[in-house]
């Protein structure tokens, strides 16, 4: 099956809390390591595909059901249309790579309006959380080892509480990702959120950066909704709970709580 960047991105984004920790799939047993060295994202995906048929299977089954049929909450099939005669036909057929069949199930829209039958289906099926492990590797940096760095002891010289926490975000870059991915998600969907905070508390001032898996610039009004309090509350303790999961992201933690 054809593997668009969009879906894998998309894929992480949707899922990303579901994950078990990259680093506890380290060991040589692994039989997601050789996908980290396939050269680019798609074809990680394509590779974290195949090692997970059934977890995937279950991805598109839920994506082409909510795109053919609508979505639980009464929206209507997305690509009802542009798939009349493929995807959502009886018996269905399988869409010509770049037709408009194609082109809509992997469109923004579709994956929006269908996330939370993508996520109800996904949670159900462990190969299918397993799959997003994988993927979720694919997209941040595979090859970080846990532990702490050569070079935290020196971020606590680094003149300032930001600098050293700065310094220890740069050494542990993976952490950094697990930490930020998570945090996001959670911003922007409610997904993780404390109780009262559920609909995504940066939703709107994220809607073109973080929300569609950009860092936003310094001082924008999403840069300014993330720091804010109320965000942090909501939020934080999702983005905790998943960096205490990964060892990288855990010895970023240990490094910051070093920083005066």
């Amino acid at each position: 099956m054809r593997i668009s960047i969009f879906v894998v991105t998309t894929l992480l984004a949707l899922l990303f809390p579901l994950a078990p920790a990259c680093s506890s799939f380290r060991a040589d047993s692994d039989p997601d390591k050789v996908c980290m060295s396939t050269g680019t994202a798609e074809n990680c995906a394509s590779c974290c595909m195949a090692n997970h048929s059934n977890g995937s299977g279950t991805f598109f089954a839920a994506r082409n059901q909510c795109a053919c049929t609508g979505t639980s909450s009464g929206a209507a099939g997305v690509c009802a249309t542009e798939c009349a005669t493929t995807q959502c036909a009886t018996p269905s057929v399988a869409p010509q790579a770049n037709s408009t069949c194609d082109k809509c199930l992997q469109n923004a829209t579709t994956l929006e309006q269908c996330s939370s039958t993508i996520q109800t289906m996904c949670q159900a099926v462990p190969d299918c959380t397993a799959l997003n492990t994988c993927v979720t590797r694919c997209t941040t940096d595979a090859g970080a080892e846990g532990g702490a760095d050569v070079s935290d002891p020196a971020c606590k010289n680094a003149g300032s509480l930001s600098a050293c926490q700065s310094c220890c975000n740069t050494n542990h870059d993976h952490g950094f990702a697990v930490y930020l991915a998570t945090y996001y998600v959670c911003a922007c969907t409610g997904y993780g959120a404390t109780s009262g905070n559920s609909s995504g508390i940066c939703a709107a001032e994220c809607a073109d950066s973080a929300c569609k898996g950009s860092i936003p610039i310094t001082g924008s009004a999403c840069d300014n909704c993330l720091n804010q309090q109320a965000a942090n509350n909501a939020c934080n303790g999702a983005a905790y709970t998943a960096c205490m999961q990964d060892s990288d992201c855990s010895a970023m933690f240990v490094c910051r709580s070093a920083c005066q």
